[in-house]
């Protein structure tokens, strides 16, 4: 470094050193769920000193510095969709667009519908965000049923029947009792169709079908789980 005065210049050898401009390779994993967590690494170059990291414009957590071409974080909440990451060092500061996918996680078996819940279905707005905590795809549709199935996430309600003046209650509704689910589950949107029962049973427990002029509903059911019927998700 010189400087230059009216009375004379100095020389402070060293005294200044220009740092490379930072670059962004890739981001891996590329995708997360939206309400942040995911632990990531910023592959590139020029990333030492790093002073700070933004996905999507919200600002990152727990970010180390691994070497001069690795950063390692973990993400922040952001909105469902292909987000920018930026990284600003003491070189400057870098983007590299549509790095990081903020998505709700789909089964295997499954194919998203709605990531998130539809307000005008899921009403109560406590109940939507607690179907958006799970970080699951709220309507999915079976692939190989074709059934369409909504998320429901943990918490208990009552079941059963209370008898009223206008309609009694068939001996196996009562008592009214507390149920809990305690893992989000998975619950067909619309009652089962006896060619959907056959497709995953290969028999049709329905005393009158189709062939006899009552297609539709699976009828003639227990309420006891059956089988494929009732697998996990």
């Amino acid at each position: 470094m010189i400087v230059y005065t009216s009375w004379g210049s100095g020389t402070a050898p060293g005294a200044f050193t220009s740092a490379a401009a930072p670059t962004i390779s890739s981001v891996q994993p590329p995708s997360g769920g939206p309400l942040g967590g995911t632990i990531v690494e910023i592959n590139g170059s020029h990333l030492t000193g790093a002073t700070g990291v933004t996905i999507g414009g919200a600002l990152a957590t727990n970010v180390n510095v691994v070497s001069d071409t690795k950063i390692r974080l973990m993400t922040p909440a952001g909105a469902l969709g292909a987000q920018p990451v930026v990284v600003t060092t003491p070189g400057g500061t870098t983007q590299l667009s549509n790095a990081f996918t903020f998505a709700t996680v789909t089964p295997a078996w499954a194919t998203t519908v709605a990531s998130t819940p539809d307000p005008t279905v899921v009403t109560d707005p406590s109940l939507r965000a607690a179907i958006v905590a799970t970080q699951l795809s709220w309507h999915v549709r079976d692939n190989a049923t074709g059934i369409d199935m909504v998320l429901v996430p943990p918490g208990t309600f009552e079941m059963g029947c209370t008898a009223s003046d206008a309609h009694g209650c068939v001996w196996d509704e009562s008592p009214v009792h507390a149920v809990t689910i305690s893992n989000p589950t998975y619950f067909s949107q619309y009652e089962i169709t006896q060619t959907q029962w056959m497709f995953v049973m290969g028999a049709n427990p329905s005393h009158f079908t189709s062939a006899n002029g009552f297609p539709g509903p699976a009828r003639d059911r227990s309420k006891t789980c059956h089988g494929a019927m009732c697998s996990p998700s």
